[in-house]
């Protein structure tokens, strides 16, 4: 055996005297340290009403986003409405292009963002898929209808 080396019979044995594993690290019980804190008596958790947060869902009542469908002018009204019926984030309404709306199947895929003067690909790589009403397909239909799909 050279000088300065050492077995691995050696190795073993320290570890196993620093309670270690075969491969040098610690055990499990003594890396984590488990901490057990008491509840306060006085904590109380609010009651959670299932529907009426199902009810709050809406950023904005159904009243005043008609307000704001009615007040915008055309094709923003329709923006808007594609917004409040999918709930599209407004970068993703910037980056929706023709081949993104599916008139057979009534359906937007989402699959592109813009970010300032930027339009890539979202997080996820499938993008997502959003069903869409009758009413809100035949107003996009005039508006995308002489329009080529971007590459």
């Amino acid at each position: 055996m050279a000088y300065g080396r050492r077995t691995q019979a050696c190795r073993a044995e320290d570890n196993k005297k620093q309670g270690r594993d075969a491969s040098g690290r610690a055990e499990v019980s003594q890396r984590m340290e488990v901490h057990e804190y008491p509840i306060p008596q006085h904590l109380r958790l609010p009651d959670w009403d299932k529907e009426e947060a199902k009810e709050n869902r809406a950023a904005y009542p159904v009243e005043i986003m008609k307000q704001i469908m009615e007040s915008a002018e055309y094709p923003y009204n329709v923006l808007w409405w594609l917004i409040f019926e999918t709930h599209i984030r407004r970068g993703e309404a910037c980056g929706l292009d023709v081949r993104h709306i599916n008139f057979g199947n009534s359906t937007i895929l989402v699959r592109r963002n813009r970010v300032l003067n930027v339009v890539k690909n979202t997080k996820s790589k499938r993008g997502r898929l959003f069903s869409i009403s009758q009413e809100l397909l035949e107003l996009l239909r005039p508006i995308v209808k002489d329009r080529n799909a971007c590459v």
